[in-house]
């Protein structure tokens, strides 16, 4: 029952002065003090939440940000996203990773070119351009009992009583982009079994 919602907000920005042609992408987790299910650790780990996500997301180079430059040097969208936990019913990262990547698929920008003689910027709403996602990731997380049994896409009281978790990001085109054990973890052939098994996921 975890429910996530995910916003994206476009505005046009000057290019970052060391990737003079690229646009970029900023991600914030939020977990409301009224959403159901959240402890007053909520602020931290919303925080974890999202530091665990730039890093699949930049890892996983799911969308390209030169595709967000309206002009080298001078002008780029800049995509802030916001990602918002609403019911924390477990298993929060899957559900906010799927909201991210859902939200940016159905992003479109409209076209914008830069005046000449003012050099301003002219927007014509007339012209759509979608977000170039071109790696779709896949977040699979693990509750761990007793470092040998593995339960996925675990709710809240199930990841209460566990000993440790575990999360698998795969990619849909193949490979892995994150993997992170906290707590009890399992090893060796399990761990390639919870790889195989995200990778079914991803399918």
């Amino acid at each position: 029952r975890t429910t996530v919602v995910c916003g994206v907000r476009a505005k046009l920005a000057n290019p970052p002065v060391m990737k003079p042609s690229e646009g970029y992408l900023v991600i914030n987790v939020t977990i409301p003090g009224v959403s159901k299910g959240v402890t007053k650790h909520a602020s931290e780990g919303a925080a974890t939440l999202n530091q665990i996500i730039q890093e699949m997301v930049s890892n996983s180079r799911m969308f390209d940000p030169t595709s967000l430059i309206v002009e080298k040097e001078k002008l780029c969208w800049a995509l802030f996203c916001d990602v918002i936990v609403c019911n924390n019913d477990g298993n929060a990262l899957d559900a906010c990773l799927l909201a991210l990547v859902g939200a940016l698929k159905n992003t479109q920008l409209p076209g914008v070119t830069v005046d000449e003689d003012s050099e301003l910027p002219i927007v014509n709403s007339a012209i759509k351009q979608e977000v170039v996602v071109r790696e779709i990731p896949v977040c699979v997380s693990y509750a761990i009992f007793r470092e040998s049994y593995a339960i996925v896409d675990p709710n809240a009281e199930e990841e209460k009583l566990s000993s440790g978790s575990t999360v698998v990001c795969t990619l849909e085109k193949g490979g892995m982009c994150y993997m992170s054990s906290v707590g009890g973890g399992v090893e060796g052939e399990r761990k390639v079994e919870m790889f195989e098994n995200a990778k079914i996921h991803a399918d």
